[in-house]
């Protein structure tokens, strides 16, 4: 055997001018002038070729979860074909799935080499199918083994249909307004649509490599407020798949709006119509301005 030539070679050769990479380079020749590592052969049986694979696996996760797995092959030309298809029929029950198909079982026993992927039924209800990819080329040789990554959920989001802009004058740096440039408040008539809150979305569940569902992160609602003087309609929208409600005014009146940071429409938490503002303090030398929504 490879280990036995190299323990001898060692023993009878190994001097002080002998480096560990020496070492490792001699051992990958011997292993080559052997054929192929692992100890497999034609006569090996579909029992220890089914550990041989197991044993090579490498794990790709999703958070904790295993999204695929890759596994080491033995070369196709190297071992009884009829011994192969056990040896892989095995791991494919490790993963809880069915059999291989028959154009793969029929290229196997040809021993060709080919590149075979393929949806990989599920042997057990609760589980789910699985992508499967059989490389049978000389210099790759690997099994995959993968599941499907969730989608997670959009969180809700706002759309408004006024001028969140027009302000009741300029405001100066100490926060009161100047009313030398005066402007408007955003007025709202009866039945008009002023802004729309799309729902969240829970997301699609993955799939892991052995079939188990892996969660998405649902989406959460836009924190926002509604104050008072709205009528709600329901509705969905075909293009973004998402439900939502629209907010119509009851009555006529003055928007008003409470921001969370710069005044934009995702920094809005509260949204109300109001009949009226009651303005007091007001010193128009100044610009100066206190007022209340009322």
């Amino acid at each position: 055997m490879a280990q036995e030539k190299l323990e001898n070679m060692l023993l009878d050769d190994l001097d002080s001018y002998t480096s560990i990479d020496d070492v490792e380079d001699l051992e990958d020749d011997l292993e080559e002038d052997e054929g192929f590592s692992g100890e497999l052969d034609e006569t090996s049986p579909p029992e220890k070729i089914t550990q041989w694979i197991l044993e090579s696996r490498e794990n790709l996760k999703y958070g904790s979860d295993i999204l695929s797995v890759t596994m080491d092959l033995p070369p196709v030309n190297r071992i009884a074909p009829e011994n192969f298809i056990a040896g892989l029929q095995g791991v494919l029950r490790d993963f809880a799935i069915g059999k291989l198909p028959e154009n793969i079982t029929k290229s196997i026993l040809a021993r060709e080499f080919d590149n075979f992927e393929f949806i990989a039924p599920a042997r057990e209800k609760h589980l789910q199918p699985r992508n499967v990819e059989i490389n049978t080329f000389p210099e790759i040789c690997t099994l995959t083994v993968r599941g499907r990554e969730p989608v997670d959920g959009n969180d809700g989001t706002i759309q408004v249909f006024f001028d969140f802009h027009v302000h009741p004058g300029k405001y100066l740096p100490d926060g009161s307004i100047d009313f030398t440039e005066i402007n408007r408040f955003p007025q709202a008539s009866e039945d008009d649509c002023i802004f729309r809150i799309y729902q969240p979305t829970p997301g699609s569940e993955g799939t892991d490599a052995y079939g188990l569902s892996i969660a998405p992160k649902a989406g959460v609602p836009f924190p926002i407020k509604p104050g008072e003087g709205f009528r709600i309609e329901n509705g969905y929208d075909e293009e973004r798949k998402e439900h939502y409600q629209d907010y119509f005014c009851k009555k006529s009146g003055i928007i008003v709006c409470q921001f969370e940071g710069p005044a934009h429409p995702d920094n809005t938490r509260e949204i109300s119509i109001k009949n009226e503002i009651v303005v007091k303090d007001i010193d128009f030398t100044t610009g100066s301005l206190k007022g209340q929504a009322g």
